[in-house]
């Protein structure tokens, strides 16, 4: 928790409000439960669930205060992520977590819980925190797999028996982090393939549309039964040297079929969504042509390079750009 939260204090301290100023906004409001959950376990036992119950208040406080369409974006591991996004939902989710967390910090004190046991919690809660109010999916990927593990450590602590409940508790959570996968990579590498930019694959707002058309979780589905019946042809397979041998041409074929259920699901949800079909950018260069200092394309080459352009454009506009790349 200590390398995640030094991780992303910097970063979120050069944050730039995209939708409101001031204090509230300087840092994204899991920061606060985490960094209160790394001091509560230094502290008196009634010092520590006291900035644990002000640090989950704080969260109610901001998720209050703060306008809607504050946006906070940050570079994430290289990439272009915001920690702290805010609209309806993740507002109303931002209170219940703020005011449930200040509520079990309190009857964690009233029950005479020791202050690690409430640091667990905390930390927990900051991870939950970090989730609601992400603004792509990168960023909620992330903290759900905090979530997965600070929940774990938290049942871990008890011990004994506890220790088995963890395992079924963050293989289930394993799950549900896998399944968000399985709905967001397709779309994000279908944004990415539409527009030609790694960053567009981060762009929550095309993703959450996306993920829940209806179009596109069959689509989903479809390629998750495909790659369960992969799966099951591949172990029958693997029971003979012949079959064993067939198992690469099969997944092969498994494997195609999937990312094209992918793209067609994509294309056929976007096309439901925004009233026309995604188109991919501009392709590669044809041979004699390159791209001049203004952006233009510009003829060059060998003669019989050019001749080959020539005679692709018959029907076209002569120095179209139609005519200088790749279908």
């Amino acid at each position: 928790m200590a390398t995640a939260l030094s991780a992303l204090v910097p970063a979120a301290g050069a944050l730039q409000a995209g939708g409101g100023t001031g204090a509230l906004t300087a840092l994204p409001p899991f920061v606060y439960v985490l960094a209160a959950a790394l001091v509560v376990s230094l502290l008196s036992r009634r010092a520590g669930h006291a900035l644990g119950i002000v640090a989950t208040l704080a969260v109610l406080g901001v998720s209050l205060a703060v306008p809607a369409g504050t946006y906070l974006p940050v570079r994430l591991f290289g990439f272009e992520a915001a920690l702290f996004n805010v609209d309806a939902f993740s507002r109303l989710m931002g209170i219940i977590f703020g005011f449930i967390g200040a509520v079990a910090i309190l009857y964690s004190y009233a029950s005479d819980a020791d202050n690690v046991q409430t640091a667990f919690a905390m930390s927990y809660v900051g991870t939950s925190v970090g989730a609601v109010y992400a603004g792509d999916w990168l960023t909620l990927v992330f903290f759900w797999e905090l979530m997965a593990v600070t929940s774990t450590a938290l049942v871990w602590y008890y011990g004994g028996e506890a220790v088995r409940a963890g395992l079924r508790y963050a293989l289930l959570h394993g799950i549900g982090g896998s399944l968000v996968l399985a709905a967001v990579l397709p779309v994000a590498t279908g944004n990415f393939v539409r527009t030609g930019r790694i960053g567009a694959g981060f762009d929550f707002g095309v993703l959450r549309t996306l993920v829940t058309n209806r179009t596109m979780l069959v689509a989903v589905l479809y390629a998750f039964v495909v790659n369960i019946l992969l799966s099951v042809v591949a172990n029958v397979l693997g029971f003979t040297i012949v079959g064993f041998l067939a198992v690469p041409f099969v997944a092969f074929v498994a494997q195609s079929a999937i990312f094209y259920i992918w793209a067609d699901g994509f294309a056929d949800a976007y096309e439901a969504e925004y009233g026309q079909r995604p188109t991919a950018p501009d392709g590669p260069l044809k041979p004699g042509v390159t791209v001049g200092e203004d952006g233009s394309d510009e003829t060059t080459g060998t003669p019989g390079e050019m001749m080959d352009l020539s005679d692709n454009s018959d029907d076209r506009n002569e120095g179209s750009d139609d005519d200088r790349r790749w279908e």
